[in-house]
């Protein structure tokens, strides 16, 4: 079952590191520490692209999961709003990601 609170805090904790296009750096570092804490590996290379891969437990095809760190302007001091309806938004003064 997914616990939805720790998944909407992960995220929330997530939106609000400043990542606007060219200033990656501190998301990239926060998702690697986190990997990391879950004993997930990871390298980033010469662009600044995280890698990470985790073993499956069964046979079968490779699944890859592609993403990306930025955000457009304005992107710095996001304020992510957890809405009594389930949605989250920003408060309106900045975006949370652009896709």
């Amino acid at each position: 079952m997914i616990d939805q609170k720790r998944l909407v805090d992960t995220f929330l904790g997530l939106v609000a590191v400043d990542a606007e296009s060219g200033d990656e750096a501190a998301i990239r570092e926060k998702v690697r520490k986190k990997l990391a804490s879950l004993g997930i590996s990871s390298r980033t290379d010469g662009a600044g692209n995280l890698f990470a891969a985790v073993p499956g437990e069964l046979p079968g095809d490779p699944i890859l999961f592609s993403s990306h760190f930025d955000t457009v302007r304005p992107g710095k001091g996001k304020r992510a709003v957890a809405r009594p309806d389930g949605r989250i938004t920003s408060d309106g003064t900045t975006v949370l990601g652009a896709d």
